[in-house]
């Protein structure tokens, strides 16, 4: 069995050899059959996930999510500024005030999650 290594983590393993594109670039590793896409790759091996890497998966899912919202917000709120006339410094000020207030919303969250 073989897999690819993508940002530190298995993706599906395959019986063959995995074929890169021309512009794919990939460490190829060989691993065995109970391994499963998002392992983690740690000093040259694949590292089985403990118990604990539900919660640090579910962590990971509200940060990524938070980041998307904080865009939208963010090119929303600026057009909506800009269209009122307000100046850049306006907007970067107001652009700072919601990015705090999501960094708060964003610990909160974690924090529940831990059992805080």
């Amino acid at each position: 069995m073989y897999t690819r290594i993508v940002d530190g983590l298995t993706t599906t393993p395959t019986e063959s050899l995995p074929v890169l594109g021309p512009k794919e670039c990939a460490l190829v590793v060989e691993c065995c059959a109970e391994v499963q896409a998002g392992w983690p790759f740690v000093g040259g091996e694949i590292v089985e996930p403990g118990p604990d890497a539900v919660m640090e998966a579910a962590i990971l899912d509200i940060v990524a999510s938070y980041d998307l919202k904080r865009k939208g917000l963010k090119d929303r709120m600026a057009v909506a500024l800009l269209q009122d006339g307000e100046n850049e410094a306006a907007i970067r000020a107001a652009l700072a005030a919601e990015w705090q207030q999501a960094n708060a919303d964003e610990e909160l969250e974690i924090f529940s999650l831990l059992g805080g």
